[in-house]
């Protein structure tokens, strides 16, 4: 497992991604080799595939602890959304969480004066 942790990390994806598959079958739980999973599928299988193991391990982490992945899942999940980067219109979407809450800004810092 830590070799191909360590191959993920160092852009080996293809030979990393079966390893990082039946360790995370061992230890589902593991955010860290989550994350390099993801990173090694998303070289390998494409962005959507990582996504949508993404999407599945979040909704099981909600259903059955009411919570949400820890902070360096939330960090891969959006390095995600920007690789598929997907293109309308001419336009590239960028993954930020503050689209759209300008008004929330201005309200937040007129109260907190």
């Amino acid at each position: 497992m830590i070799l191909a942790r360590a191959s993920s990390r160092t852009e080996a994806h293809a030979g990393a991604l079966p390893a990082l598959e039946l360790a995370h079958t061992v230890r589902p739980q593991d955010e860290p080799l989550l994350a390099d999973l993801l990173r090694s599928e998303a070289a390998v299988r494409g962005p959507a595939a990582a996504l949508e193991r993404y999407a599945r391990y979040q909704r099981d982490l909600r259903e059955r602890l009411g919570a949400d992945p820890g902070e360096l899942l939330q960090r891969a999940h959006r390095g995600l959304l920007a690789l598929d980067r997907p293109v309308r219109r001419g336009i590239r979407y960028e993954a930020t969480t503050l689209i759209g809450r300008d008004a929330d800004l201005e309200r937040f810092a007129g109260a907190a004066v």
